[in-house]
């Protein structure tokens, strides 16, 4: 900066910080006077040709090429519309199932087991190929395949491969038809194809009904419309052949609803409890089957039964191969006018299982379930099976007839059972037992008792007329097996020869034979175990009699188990009992001195009862060196000495 610069500045310094004003005024310079071009009017003048920037006006060459672009957009759009609209209309790239026509030639009506044929015509009449084309049909429940009857065809799949356009495609499908006489069956068919250029799958389809004449067989099913729960009923079940020739391994096959309990039928079952074998059928020949059952349920429920009659799996007789006709009958359950419930032993099952010898409890709750009066009700229970032990039978209240084994509650036993009120509820008592074994219940098979109560009384009718009410329950009592375990020890005698001193000395050994006795009353057991536990300073042998036992021994915990398997019904019991031996050692130590020491601890013995379905068990005693079942013992050889 220069000493000039400095001055001026230090003279405007003084202009702005003094508290005089000057007394000169500061000299500005003037404005330059010029003219203004700015006119005072508005003239009208024409507008310039030209525009001032030349950069906005197209040239004469862009413009023409612009129009031609155009120009050719437009004959583009024109045409590319109408190939479109070509295309549109005349259909030539179009697919429709509506261009694909399906034709099926066959009889209306055909007879069950007959061999129903049916020619499917399939023509496209559109412009473009049916691709990967496939028939499908779905036949109605129970047809078979007509070269082998025994072989279900619930569905047909046929590949066609490749319609062309304007072409037809003739198929012949077979199949065996079964159903009751009269009624209507559907066929359904389809055709699947592809297009293309598409992934995607296109359906045409048609349907084909068609009516059974006649079934090879006929069933006709006799049974109640109503039935009170609880109260037996039967069921007849005929089967007759409409076949001009033989029909060969008949079958008949039940399925049983929900609550339903089988009893009995006349003939027996074959297989179970549902399947009859009904032999060779003739032509007109008819089989009759009565079932018996008790139907259990809530009141106006509906128990659905279902019949099949047809002819046995030539791979399984067991089984039915050929379904000619399936058809089902219906019970209503109604609650009964006179409310009876039956618990043993504080249940109410179907099924009590008993120990022989242990004494049953039998509650009997009634009640009037009729808007009225019911006069002079009698409850009878009557008890049947041989398993029965007669003198065991006590009532409370009521009479037990020995004569036919029946309990019987009526006014003269109990004054309330005159007249009982709407809605009035009471309970009976009594109690029994199974023989046990010992007093002929080891003798029996698979024993079972058979319980029946029944409750009966007097109402009026709507017409003042006394008409009798009923209701009905019965309960089975099976007596599950007797499982006896025995247990002893041995030196003198025995499989084998046993050494050291009797008495016991502290610090020798001292051998012992143990044997294990098992005795099965009247049922056949499965999965017989028996176990029991050394002491620690017994020591295990390995010497097992006879060989064949399956008794193994655990070093963690000391556990012997003898796995015996099964058990017949009556081994101990008028035969051989079951038994096995094993070898222990004895080494008794000072702290054992005038002891008596255990040589094993107590054994345990469970089983499986087949009949009852039930597990059942014994014990026996732990053994101790006091061996009261050998002949040479003598008192004072079973304690421990120097």
């Amino acid at each position: 900066m220069n000493a000039g610069d400095n001055h001026s500045l230090e003279r405007l310094k003084k202009g702005l910080y003094s508290r005089t004003p000057s007394a000169v005024p500061p000299s500005r310079a003037p404005l330059s006077p010029g003219a203004s071009s700015t006119r005072e009017h508005w003239e009208d003048r024409e507008r310039p040709k030209t525009s001032l920037n030349p950069f906005l006006t197209p040239s004469r060459g862009k413009r023409s090429h612009t129009g031609l672009l155009l120009l050719l957009s437009g004959a583009f759009f024109v045409v590319s519309l109408a190939v479109a609209l070509f295309v549109f209309f005349g259909g030539r790239n179009i697919v429709s199932s509506s261009q694909v026509a399906f034709e099926v030639h066959g009889p209306s009506s055909v007879d069950g087991g007959q061999e129903l044929s049916l020619e499917i015509s399939i023509r496209n009449d559109n412009a473009a190929a049916l691709q990967l084309a496939d028939l499908l049909l779905e036949y109605p429940e129970g047809t078979r395949s007509a070269e082998d009857v025994n072989v279900p065809l619930p569905r047909h799949r046929e590949s066609i491969g490749t319609i062309l356009p304007g072409q037809e495609i003739k198929k012949t499908v077979r199949a065996v038809l079964f159903g009751e006489s009269g009624s209507t069956h559907t066929i359904a068919i389809e055709l699947e194809y592809r297009v293309e250029g598409s992934n995607a799958i296109f359906v045409k389809d048609t349907a084909y009904e068609i009516t059974i004449g006649t079934s090879p067989v006929s069933i006709t099913v006799d049974s109640v419309e109503e039935l009170t729960s609880g109260q037996d009923t039967v069921i007849s079940v005929t089967v007759a052949s409409n076949a001009t020739a033989p029909i060969e391994a008949a079958m008949l096959r039940l399925e049983y609803p929900f609550g339903f309990t089988f009893t009995t039928a006349t003939p027996q079952p074959s297989y179970g409890n549902s399947v009859f074998a009904l032999g060779t059928l003739q032509p007109r020949d008819k089989r009759i089957v009565k079932i018996t059952g008790r139907l259990e349920g809530q009141d106006n429920e509906e128990r659905i039964f279902r019949f099949s009659a047809g002819t046995a799996n030539p791979k399984d007789v067991r089984t039915l191969g050929t379904a000619f006709l399936t058809t089902t009958e219906s019970i209503v359950l109604k609650r009964p006018f006179i409310g009876i419930t039956l618990a043993l032993n504080g249940e109410s099952g179907k099924t009590t299982v008993a120990e022989g010898g242990e004494t049953v409890r039998g509650d009997i709750t009634w009640t009037n379930n009729l808007p009225n009066q019911i006069q002079e009700v009698a409850i009878e229970a009557k008890l049947t099976g041989s398993a029965l032990d007669k003198r065991s039978v006590s009532v409370s209240r009521g009479f037990y007839r020995s004569a036919d084994s029946t309990i019987v509650w009526d006014k003269t036993s109990d004054p309330s059972l005159m007249s009982v009120a709407a809605g009035a509820q009471g309970v009976v008592s009594f109690t029994f037992a199974p023989l046990s074994v010992g007093s002929g219940g080891s003798s029996l098979r698979n024993p079972k008792m058979i319980l029946e109560v029944s409750v009966k009384g007097q109402r009026l009718g709507e017409d003042n007329v006394p008409e009798e009410v009923s209701s009905f329950v019965s309960r089975e009592v099976v007596v599950a097996s007797d499982l006896v375990l025995s247990a002893k020890a041995l030196h003198s005698t025995g499989p084998f020869s046993n050494t050291g001193p009797l008495p016991p000395k502290v610090e020798q050994q001292t051998t012992y034979t143990i044997v294990w006795s098992l005795a099965n009353g009247s049922n056949a057991l499965s999965n017989v175990k028996v176990s029991a536990a050394l002491p620690p300073y017994m020591q295990w042998s390995g010497r097992v009699s006879p060989g064949s036992e399956r008794i193994t021994f655990s070093e963690v915990g000391g556990t012997i188990v003898w796995d015996v398997g099964d058990l017949k019904a009556g081994v101990g019991f008028g035969s051989p009992a079951r038994e096995a031996a094993f070898q222990v050692v004895l080494v008794p130590s000072t702290s054992q001195i005038n002891q008596i020491p255990n040589l094993i601890g107590p054994a345990q013995a469970v089983g499986d009862d087949r009949f009852t379905s039930t597990k059942v068990e014994d014990s026996a005693p732990s053994l101790s060196t006091r061996l009261d079942n050998d002949p040479s013992f003598k008192n004072g050889q079973e304690t421990v000495v120097q």
